[in-house]
C-alpha cells in the first residue's frame, strides 16, 4: 500500500477517501479556518513532460471556472493548488452505493433526489459551464437526504488528460451519443447523462447493457432505450414517452433543460388528464345543436407550454364556444320539435358541474398541509405553487394540475400534501357531484 502524502500546501492529509480511474481524493484538515476537506489530485501517470505544463494551465482555468459556481447541491470548491483542488467535504454516500444497497427507488423518492441535481445542472450551464461526466458516483447523498453533484469542471481537465494517455473517461453507460463520438458537448449531453441516472433510479437497469465496453457504446450510438416500464412495470405509463425524448439520439430533440425534465417526470397527476374520448365534432349526424350540461369555471389564468390542455370549438348557432376538454360534459340530444319546452336534466351522481349558488362547496375534512421542509429550507426556495384540481363524488382531489410553478421540490411538496386530503363532497339538488377547485399555497420567505 503506497504511503500517504502529509500535505498538499497547508492542508494535512487525514486520509484516503478514493481512488478513481483518473484521480485521488484525500480527507484533510485546513489549519487556517479548522475545518476537514476534501483534496484532489490527479494521478502523475498520466502526466508526461510533453502534457504536464497543458495540463497545469488548463487545470487552473477550469478550476477557477468550476468555484464560481455557487448552488446548494453542487460541492464547492475552496482552494486550487498548482497541482491539486480542495472542495467542500461532503458525508454520506454516493448515489451509485445507495442504489446498489437499496435497489430501484421509488419515483417519489427519486424525485426529491433528482430534483436539486437538476436545478444545480441548469444553474451550471446558466454560468456555461457543462459537467460532462454526470453519473450517480458523482452524486453524493448526506445523511439528511441532500444530493451534491460534484466534480464540476474537473472532467473537461480530466477528459483531455485521458485523451492523452488514450483512455476512455467515465463509464459509456452514461455517457451521450455525441461524447461517446468525440463531437462538440454541450449542456444537451448533461441532460442524457441525467436523464441516464434518472432511468437506473427508476428501474435498477442502466438503460443499455452489453458484457463489454464495446457492445455497450454501439447500443448509446445505434439502438433506442427499453422503455423503463420494461424493467419496472408499476412505473406510470407516461415515462416511456419521456426517456425515448429525455434519451434521443439527436440533442436537439431531447428536453431543453434539465428542470423541463424533471417536471416531466413529476407531473404524474397528468397521466390520465388527456385519456378522455374527445367530444366528436360539430355537426352531429341528425342533431341540430349540442347540448352542453355542465361547464367549471375556467383556471385563473390560461395554461401555457406543455401542460396546457386541449381546446375544443364547438359551432353552435353562430357561435363559437371554446373550453378546456375536462371541464365540460357534452351529451348529444335529439333535435326537439320547435316551440317545445324543455326540462333540465336531473343531477346525476358524480356529473361534473359549476360552482354557483345551488352548489354545496366540499370542504376539506381530512388529509396533511403542505409543509416546509428542510431541504427546501436549505436551498432558500420561495414561490407560489397553484393547483387546479377536480374533487369527484367521493370527496377525492383527481386531475391534479400545476398551473402555476415554484420548481420541481416546492410544486412536489404541495402535490404530495393534497394528495392525502379528503373531502366532503359538492352537493347539488342533495346528489354528490363532481367541482373544479383551486388551492394555492405560496411560500414567501423560509420559516
Amino acid at each position: 500500500m503506497a504511503m500517504l502524502p502529509e500535505r498538499f500546501g497547508r492542508y494535512e492529509v487525514i486520509d484516503e477517501l478514493g481512488d478513481g480511474a483518473m484521480g485521488r481524493v484525500y480527507r484533510a484538515w485546513d489549519p487556517a479556518v479548522n475545518r476537514v476537506v476534501a483534496v484532489k489530485t490527479i494521478k502523475s501517470e498520466y502526466l508526461t513532460r510533453d502534457t504536464a505544463d497543458e495540463y497545469l494551465k488548463r487545470f487552473r482555468r477550469e478550476a477557477q471556472s468550476a468555484g464560481g459556481l455557487n448552488h446548494p447541491a453542487i460541492v464547492r470548491v475552496f482552494d486550487l493548488g498548482e497541482d491539486f483542488l480542495v472542495m467542500e467535504l461532503v458525508e454520506g454516500r454516493t448515489l451509485h452505493r445507495l442504489i446498489r444497497e437499496e435497489g430501484r427507488l421509488a419515483p417519489e423518492k427519486a424525485l426529491l433526489l433528482l430534483a436539486p441535481v437538476a436545478d444545480a445542472v441548469d444553474h451550471a450551464h446558466r454560468a456555461g459551464i457543462v459537467h460532462r461526466d454526470i453519473k450517480p458516483a458523482n452524486v453524493m447523498v448526506d445523511p439528511a437526504g441532500q444530493p451534491k453533484l460534484m466534480d464540476f469542471g474537473v472532467a473537461k481537465i480530466e477528459a483531455s488528460v485521458m485523451t492523452t494517455a488514450g483512455q476512455i473517461l467515465g463509464s459509456p453507460s452514461y455517457m451521450s451519443p455525441e461524447q461517446i463520438a468525440g463531437e462538440n458537448v454541450t449542456s444537451r449531453s448533461d441532460l442524457y447523462s441525467l436523464a441516464v441516472v434518472a432511468y437506473e433510479m427508476l428501474t435498477g437497469q442502466t438503460p443499455f447493457q452489453g458484457k463489454t465496453i464495446t457492445q455497450v457504446i454501439y447500443k448509446v450510438m445505434h439502438e433506442a432505450p427499453a422503455p423503463p416500464r420494461q424493467w419496472n412495470a408499476a412505473l406510470p405509463a407516461r415515462y416511456d414517452d419521456v426517456f425515448a425524448r429525455a434519451l434521443a439520439k439527436s440533442p436537439a430533440a431531447r428536453f431543453g433543460t434539465a428542470g423541463e425534465f424533471v417536471t416531466a417526470l413529476d407531473l404524474r397527476e397528468l397521466e390520465h388528464a388527456f385519456s378522455e374520448p374527445a367530444a366528436p365534432a360539430f355537426p352531429w349526424p341528425g342533431d341540430e345543436t349540442p347540448t352542453i350540461l355542465a361547464a367549471a369555471p375556467p383556471p385563473a389564468a390560461p395554461a401555457t407550454g406543455p401542460r396546457a390542455p386541449r381546446r375544443l370549438a364547438i359551432a353552435a348557432a353562430g357561435l363559437l364556444v371554446l373550453a378546456t376538454a375536462s371541464s365540460l360534459a357534452l351529451r348529444r340530444a335529439p333535435a326537439e320539435p320547435r316551440g317545445a319546452v324543455t326540462s333540465p336534466a336531473p343531477v346525476v351522481e358524480g356529473d361534473l358541474v359549476e360552482l354557483g349558488p345551488d352548489v354545496t362547496r366540499p370542504v376539506q375534512v381530512g388529509g396533511e398541509s403542505a409543509s416546509y421542509p428542510e431541504r427546501a429550507r436549505r436551498m432558500n426556495l420561495r414561490g407560489t405553487v397553484l393547483l387546479d384540481m377536480i374533487v369527484d363524488e367521493n370527496g377525492q382531489p383527481t386531475d391534479l394540475q400545476v398551473t402555476e410553478s415554484a420548481g420541481p421540490v416546492l410544486d412536489g411538496i404541495v402535490l404530495e400534501a393534497v394528495r392525502t386530503w379528503r373531502f366532503e363532497p359538492a352537493r347539488k339538488d342533495g346528489v354528490r357531484v363532481k367541482v373544479r377547485w383551486q388551492v394555492r399555497q405560496t411560500y414567501e420567505t423560509a420559516p
